[in-house]
């Protein structure tokens, strides 16, 4: 046993009142603790070996002619979304989105109060790693983005419907769309 299943076997589960059982065997798998009775199976395997990697970032705009238009990058490997990047210590989340902001495209944005999207997938290149990421939605006015050409191939200023063809990913179609119906359910005029 891990010193997690160790800690929760003999400090919690082998005197709780249901009984419950150690590496049960169901079918061809063996799961760590398995209750009968609440038909429960307990699993720690993800928790022992995962990394998590922590980002931030933004969903950016701008109004120009009564239009909203979004600001999407494109990393190295062709893949469109939204700035974003790791947070440093001591950061707190809307830091770390408006400092990564700048970094990519040099604007400074002002946050938009109220919104916030997350996102978690692997991370192909690092075994037993899962990035998550937190999205704030950000405006900004009068400047122009110059993205850092290290790190991308490109920024896009485009309209709503435009950004949803260039997507690859259904998670920044969905923070995109959770993004243009929270600016567009606000009652200041576009």
């Amino acid at each position: 046993m891990t010193p997690w299943e160790r800690k929760l076997w003999y400090e919690y589960l082998r005197q709780y009142p249901l009984r419950f059982q150690r590496q049960k065997a169901i079918g061809n798998y063996i799961v760590d603790f398995y209750c009968a009775k609440a038909r429960l199976v307990v699993e720690f395997d993800v928790v022992d070996f995962m990394t998590f990697e922590k980002s931030c970032g933004a969903v950016v705009f701008t109004r120009s002619n009564n239009k909203i238009r979004y600001l999407l990058i494109r990393n190295l490997a062709g893949i469109y979304g939204f700035p974003k990047g790791h947070a440093e210590l001591g950061e707190t989340e809307e830091e770390t989105a408006l400092r990564e902001v700048f970094e990519e495209v040099g604007l400074t944005i002002t946050l938009v109060p109220g919104f916030r999207s997350e996102d978690e997938h692997p991370i192909p290149q690092k075994e037993n790693t899962m990035k998550h990421i937190v999205y704030f939605l950000g405006e900004y006015n009068n400047q122009e983005f110059n993205y850092q050409k290290e790190e991308l191939t490109d920024a896009l200023l485009v309209d709503y419907q435009t950004a949803m063809v260039l997507f690859q990913f259904d998670s920044s179609k969905r923070i995109l769309t959770a993004a243009n119906n929270f600016l567009l359910s606000r009652s200041e005029p576009i």
